[in-house]
């Protein structure tokens, strides 16, 4: 959104008889069905891979399916998380930067929880730690009791928060002006 906003194709879009919601919804239903593309095509290449290459022991392309949700649900995110920074943001330079930050920020909590056990708890500070494709799929494979309520409350709070994001992000649209392109 902020990209348009700032070259004023916003303005002249919206000049037209649409509602800014089927805008907003169709942009995003967009992004999301690409989203679910990707991580259905990693899951395919995975499954083509063992499928056609010859392993000791016996594995089976449904094992992956936990990574490749755990991947469709950090995408949920990200795709709201921008969204939303895109509807603040007035330019798409400011959103680009403002969502690199974030990431980079949270990264950094991630890497410093990993790095110093007295810091441990910065891991749980960021949504990094709900994206763990490889423990999720390690843990379903080997105690699925014990890792499906994992793998849920991941996905949970992964596609929870997207989708609370875009439906922020749909308002703040919604709400404000459309100021003159600079």
């Amino acid at each position: 959104m902020a990209g348009r906003l700032w070259d004023g194709t916003l303005e002249m879009l919206l000049a037209q008889p649409i509602k800014r919601l089927a805008l907003v919804t169709s942009h995003t239903g967009v992004t999301l069905l690409g989203v679910v593309a990707m991580a259905l095509a990693a899951w395919l290449g995975t499954a083509t891979g063992i499928l056609t290459v010859g392993f000791e022991a016996e594995t089976f392309p449904r094992t992956y399916l936990p990574a490749s949700i755990n991947l469709f649900a950090i995408g949920v995110f990200m795709t709201g998380a921008a969204t939303l920074v895109s509807a603040i943001a007035r330019s798409r330079a400011q959103a680009v930067a403002f969502f690199v930050g974030f990431y980079v920020f949270e990264i950094t909590l991630k890497i410093m929880g990993l790095m110093a056990p007295n810091l441990a708890w910065l891991k749980k500070m960021t949504f990094l730690s709900a994206y763990e494709p490889t423990k999720l799929t390690l843990g379903c494979l080997s105690d699925p009791a014990s890792y499906l309520p994992l793998f849920w409350l991941y996905t949970g709070i992964l596609v929870g928060l997207g989708f609370v994001a875009l439906a922020i992000s749909a308002t703040i649209f919604c709400r404000n002006d459309v100021p003159a392109p600079v």
